[in-house]
């Protein structure tokens, strides 16, 4: 399997999670505010896996799910490390630590799957911008 399919498919997963781990979370907020943030970056992340999906197709790569075990693993971290401070600020703050760490894992899978077609580095820069502005605007309800 080349870079390109791998590198595709790992930010694939990544906005598989980051789905699942808004989801956990939006049961908790209480904050208009905050909510409609959540709702309207699950409905980006949403957005462009559909467009990671097509481009996984275009490469011939087949699209995996992420298996049962791990997003019920994401939604029950999600929920424990809000159950313990259940303030829409730290909601806040957990879906930016998130971030952070999607952030990173797509820059170590760039430089691991450095051979990708530009198209899908395209693509990943595109989900880094997207954590990066989900990021900023959460940090208004902190």
């Amino acid at each position: 399997m080349d870079d390109s399919v791998k590198l595709i498919r790992s930010c694939e997963t990544g906005v598989k999670m980051a789905i699942v781990s808004i989801n956990s979370a939006l049961h908790y907020v209480t904050s208009p505010k905050l909510m409609d943030i959540m709702e309207n970056f699950r409905d980006r992340h949403r957005e462009i896996y559909g467009e990671m999906s097509e481009l996984l197709r275009k490469l011939n790569g087949e699209d995996k799910d992420v298996s049962a075990m791990l997003k019920a693993m994401n939604r029950l971290t999600t929920r424990m490390r809000i159950a313990v401070r259940s303030e829409n600020a730290d909601i806040a703050q957990t879906m930016m630590n998130s971030c952070d760490k999607g952030i990173r894992k797509i820059a170590d899978n760039m430089i691991k799957y450095k051979n990708a077609d530009p198209t899908v580095k395209d693509m990943a820069k595109k989900l880094v911008s997207l954590e990066q502005e989900y990021k900023s605007n959460l940090r208004l309800c902190v």
